[in-house]
């Protein structure tokens, strides 16, 4: 065996051991570095939210999995646009429900931070988590963590085209993810939304908002 493989097996032996025995594991002051990274902020009790799901399940929400996270919970948000848009994408008629916080809830920024609340779960070391290399097939833990806020829109051309995107991230619209059914209370039903109605009222609000948005930059053009 010349040098350069000896070397090489050598160096891969080191590694495994090294993996084995938790010589790559975040250290502890690494792992409060990570989750400090982290933004929140508290959503106050009695915040209005709403959401729109099928006829057949009339408002009634429970937790379940969500797909994309493996986090337990329940998806609202903060205004009646989303919920709407959510009519457009499923093409079908939907129920609109409105709800209330009961308590305060801490709230983190972004749908994936979970990871970052428990980098010790979903990252073997610091290059991993620089590189955005994290573990699969791995769920979160730590339900406390799980609240989230993020500006994900429904898969339609009126958010998602281009010009459209960059209006609606100039406002704080965006879907509430809430773990607990405790913290949440059905308040009533609004209305059986349908996709004309949805149509016209997201083409109405984006055509508020560009008019706002040009008025706001025209007024600070010169300042």
């Amino acid at each position: 065996m010349d040098y350069k493989n000896k070397y090489l097996k050598y160096k891969s032996k080191y590694l495994n051991l090294k993996k084995q025995y938790g010589g790559n594991k975040l250290t502890k002051e690494e792992i409060e570095s990570i989750k400090s990274k982290v933004g929140y902020f508290t959503l106050k009790a009695g915040t209005i939210l709403y959401r729109t799901q099928s006829e057949n399940h009339e408002c009634g929400v429970q937790p379940s999995k969500c797909p994309d996270t493996g986090k337990i919970g329940m998806y609202f948000a903060n205004s009646l646009h989303i919920p709407v848009g959510m009519v457009l994408e499923y093409k079908k008629p939907l129920n609109l429900c409105k709800y209330r916080t009961t308590k305060d809830l801490r709230v983190y920024y972004g749908k994936y931070s979970f990871r970052w609340l428990e980098p010790d779960i979903f990252y073997e070391n610091m290059d991993d988590w620089k590189n955005h290399k994290f573990k699969l097939n791995t769920n979160p833990k730590n339900k406390e963590l799980w609240n989230h806020y993020d500006k994900i829109y429904p898969i339609i051309d009126l958010f998602l085209e281009e010009e459209n995107v960059k209006i609606w991230e100039r406002t704080d619209i965006g879907e509430i993810f809430i773990t607990n059914e405790d913290d949440i209370e059905f308040v009533k039903f609004e209305e059986l939304v349908t996709i004309e109605h949805a149509k016209a009222y997201l083409e109405s609000e984006l055509n508020y908002y560009k008019e706002q948005i040009k008025l706001y930059e025209e007024e600070n053009e010169d300042k």
